[in-house]
């Protein structure tokens, strides 16, 4: 008996250590399934981040045309059109006016919601209360709909409705081409995991449980929950706890085999964490360099260097919000035209991307080419609209042009529905209440006005982006005071000023990318 004495404690450790093996071999599997898992949520995440866009920026540009054309029903019409169909992302966009208490329907592009007076009151009210989107979920004879109101204009009387039709069954499997086609998930608007306001799932049984993500939308959240269907990091790794067990029980009978076996076991789990530590850290350095790169793309475009003016100091600057790596549309200039005189023009085109970027250049330069021959502020941003429409690039912009005249302490500026320049004198400052016309690209050929007004001695113009003054969930006025008030504390350089601003409006960074021009009078 003594003989198998030490054969059986052999075999009892080999099983022993087999097992803790066993056991954490299965715990790596489950903590790489998991941090896969949310991986893979997080992208689907900004995927529907980036789809949601799509949907609130038509409305935004609709409520603008409406507010800047007096609420037109052919320009509303016009722009709409190309959001509404059966492949559009709409199937209608309608245009209200709140007359006193009564909602009446100015224009409909496609299929027009049928709105009793007592439920456009309360959809409307709803528009008008909420401070940018609000999104509601619909259901009726006319099946599942997503609801989308925007409201705008003097008093928010003019309000924008749309209406994005969903699928009849909320059963909708993902395709096998699609990069997420090995995960289950269910899609919600606000409820989860209720599942009052289901949008599409791809299981028959619900709730799902799984790795959860939140992505605002609106006065409203889109809420996605996923989970795998098998194994995500390979069928290897799944089936490899099992290995580790199998060999180490083998290899208990030979007590050299199984300290050589385990030992090189153990080795290959940990080189495989570490090669997991090793892509996300990969992943992170890619993507600072990501934004690194389109941080610098952004600044390529803007002037290396701003003239030297007698008489004047200038500073501007360029700050980068926290809305991901796309290239933004703000842009700045400051143009010589002859002695004692300078064009200051600053800008912000609609929308992200390589194409914003594109579209901010070409008008930048534009404006550069119509100031040298002798344009007045007015004259280039009509001709600035013969550049871009947004019928065709799906863009737009908004921008100031302002014609300085140094020594006669004059400024003559034209608006294309960009927020107002702020006077500062005697550190009290004031707001430009110049005539604002439409944005440049909304109409073919715009109208815009020139108002000429003098700066006081040692008077400071600040021109800026409404990247400075908008947040999430505050009013825009709330916002413009906000600079009023806080510009006029500092009479550093002018430099330091505009550091010094943006660290007090929003010392935790912007939300948007900002783009800002500064003028003092040394006189």
């Amino acid at each position: 008996m003594g003989r198998y004495r030490t054969s059986a404690s052999v075999l009892l450790v080999g099983v022993a250590t087999s097992v803790l093996l066993a056991w954490t071999a299965r715990a790596l599997y489950d903590d790489s399934e998991a941090r896969q898992l949310r991986l893979r949520v997080r992208d689907a995440g900004t995927l529907i981040a980036t789809s949601l866009r799509s949907v609130e920026t038509p409305l935004t540009a609709g409520l603008a045309i409406a507010t800047a054309t007096g609420d037109s029903p052919g320009k509303f019409t016009s722009f709409a059109s190309a959001y509404v169909g059966a492949s559009a992302a709409f199937s209608s966009m309608s245009l209200w006016e709140v007359r006193g208490d009564n909602p009446v329907r100015v224009a409909l592009a496609g299929t027009g919601p049928g709105l009793s007076t007592s439920r456009a009151r309360v959809v409307l009210g709803r528009a008008r209360r909420q401070d940018g989107l609000a999104v509601s979920y619909e259901t009726g004879a006319a099946g599942r709909a997503l609801g989308y109101s925007i409201a705008g204009g003097a008093g928010g009387r003019t309000v924008v409705l749309a209406r994005a039709r969903l699928p009849a069954h909320t059963r909708a499997p993902l395709p096998r081409s699609s990069a997420f086609a090995d995960l289950d998930y269910a899609l919600y608007l606000d409820t989860f995991p209720h599942g009052e306001h289901l949008l599409a799932t791809s299981v028959a049984h619900l709730p799902l449980h799984g790795t959860a993500v939140r992505t605002p939308f609106g006065d409203a959240s889109i809420d996605l929950v996923m989970s795998a269907r098998g194994t995500l990091v390979g069928a290897f790794f799944e089936e490899f706890p099992w290995i580790v067990g199998g060999i180490g029980l083998a290899l208990s009978i030979a007590a050299a085999l199984l300290s050589q076996r385990l030992v090189h076991r153990r080795r290959v789990a940990e080189l495989l964490v570490g090669r997991l530590d090793e892509i996300a850290t990969e992943n992170r350095r890619l993507y600072d360099e990501q934004r690194s790169i389109a941080r610098s793309l952004q600044h390529a475009l803007l002037p290396e260097r701003l003239p030297a003016t007698e008489g004047l100091e200038i500073a501007a600057r360029y700050v980068a919000g926290a809305r991901g790596l796309d290239v933004g549309g703000d842009w700045y200039d400051v143009i010589p035209i002859d002695h004692g005189r300078l064009l200051v023009v600053v800008g912000d085109v609609s929308g992200r991307g390589v194409h914003a970027a594109t579209v901010m250049a070409s008008l930048r330069f534009a404006t550069r080419a119509y100031a040298l021959q002798g344009d007045a502020p007015a004259t280039i941003l009509a001709k600035l609209s013969a550049l871009v429409s947004v019928d065709d690039s799906g863009h737009f912009a908004t921008a100031i042009c302002a014609l300085v005249d140094v020594a006669a302490h004059e400024i003559s500026l034209a608006n294309a529905g960009h927020p107002p320049p702020l006077l500062l004198a005697n550190r009290a400052g004031r707001y430009i209440d110049a005539d604002v016309g439409v944005p440049v690209g909304v109409v073919p050929a715009p109208a815009y006005e020139t108002m000429t007004v003098r700066a006081p001695a040692r008077a400071t113009l600040l021109v800026f982006t409404d990247g400075l003054v908008e947040r999430r969930g505050e009013l825009l006025d709330v916002g413009l005071e906000t600079v009023r008030a806080r510009f006029g504390r500092d009479a550093g350089p002018l430099d330091e000023t505009l550091t010094a601003l943006i660290d007090d409006v929003a010392p935790a960074g912007l939300e948007d990318d900002a783009a800002m021009v500064g003028l003092r009078w040394t006189s």
